[in-house]
């Protein structure tokens, strides 16, 4: 157990689990329940994304099939319910960021903000923070002081409560890992920093020249392993091509403005990128260790549509047709390629890796 997690992520998988025991079910359909829970709460909230905005409609699919998301979100991973309260939290900003017909902010949508905002904070002691900031771009016009004041307020309050928790289990229940292969304390980590911050900032920067590039592949990894090697390639470079031949993005009018929204989205990934990786190296790697362990690529997925979106700024002209059917297809291809190497997994005997 990590003090940088919450339980609030797990409570559909716990429901799940709560309702197969209430009803006497065998063991393994108490995991495949509470998997399932998992599962159905992360398709809800992906057609709650996909209906909020017509803005880059086409990544945010990219984004919610993609073979990692629907892994982790038929998993007891918490990853699955953070990336789609990620997606929906920027989703409904976008919504009112570019479409100029919205007069106000339904009170749906307030409660949804609020709602993602606590587990967006929940995680890696609020490592993901800066998707909130994307709420200081929609228009004033939209709230009257008061509401922007209560909004402010209240995704404040969701940061201090969820911080103020992580930081009391840190000191209660302290996260060590301490194996004969690991020596991890996030505390001892800590202090080593601060003694020795020249010999972190080389640690950081060889980790971010030695996989910087790597970490695109999120989208297939080794969520389709021992399955279609150019099928595992294919699916990591798509989403960078389907931003660039975008057909959904949107731009606002007011140039200056475009340009600030275009410059928080690189500052902000950046950030985030960076703060996951710090993150890792404080509660996964040895103390006073030259290398950073336990960074995984679903780590960038909650916010992997921001450089995406300043992708789909580029003047590129897509004359493909039928390309929204043709996202569907690659994507139900990448869905197969998972349940392959499933198969594989499951059938050692069955050896497709020559594809």
């Amino acid at each position: 157990i990590s003090s940088s997690y919450l339980p609030l992520s797990y409570y559909p998988s716990a429901i799940g689990v709560w309702l197969g025991r209430i009803l006497g079910l065998p063991l393994i359909c108490v995991i495949w329940l509470g998997r399932l829970a998992n599962f159905a709460v992360y398709a809800a909230l992906g057609y709650r994304i996909l209906r909020t905005t017509a803005c880059y409609r086409s990544l945010f699919f990219i984004l919610l099939t993609a073979p990692m998301a629907l892994f982790l979100a038929g998993s007891y991973s918490i990853d699955g319910l953070l990336i789609a309260c990620s997606l929906l939290f920027i989703a409904i900003c976008l919504k009112y960021i570019f479409d100029p017909l919205q007069m106000r902010i339904a009170l749906s949508d307030k409660l949804g903000l609020i709602l993602c905002s606590i587990i967006i904070f929940s995680t890696k002691y609020a490592g993901y923070a800066p998707i909130v900031l994307l709420f200081l771009f929609v228009p004033r016009r939209l709230m009257t002081k008061g509401e922007f004041g209560a909004m402010c307020g209240a995704l404040a309050l969701s940061l201090a409560a969820t911080v103020g928790w992580q930081l009391i289990l840190l000191n209660q229940f302290t996260y060590d890992l301490d194996k004969s292969y690991r020596n991890a304390n996030v505390l001892g980590q800590m202090k080593n920093i601060y003694r020795d911050m020249g010999g972190f900032l080389r640690t950081l920067f060889t980790h971010l020249s030695d996989n910087g590039i790597s970490y695109i592949s999120m989208m297939g990894n080794d969520y389709i392993f021992d399955t279609m090697e150019c099928l595992n390639g294919a699916v990591t470079l798509f989403p960078l091509a389907a931003a660039a031949l975008a057909r959904d993005g949107c731009v606002l009018s007011d140039k200056k403005k475009q340009k600030r929204l275009d410059l928080y989205y690189i500052l902000s990934s950046a950030a985030m990128a960076i703060i996951v990786i710090v993150s890792l190296y404080l509660s996964w790697t040895a103390v006073g260790a030259d290398e950073i362990l336990g960074v995984q690529e679903r780590y960038f997925h909650p916010f992997y549509i921001f450089p995406l979106m300043v992708i789909a700024r580029l003047p590129i002209q897509n004359k493909i047709q039928n390309w929204d059917r043709k996202i569907g297809l690659f994507m139900i291809l990448g869905i197969i390629g998972l349940l392959l190497s499933y198969m594989a997994a499951t059938f050692p005997v069955v050896n497709i890796s020559y594809f």
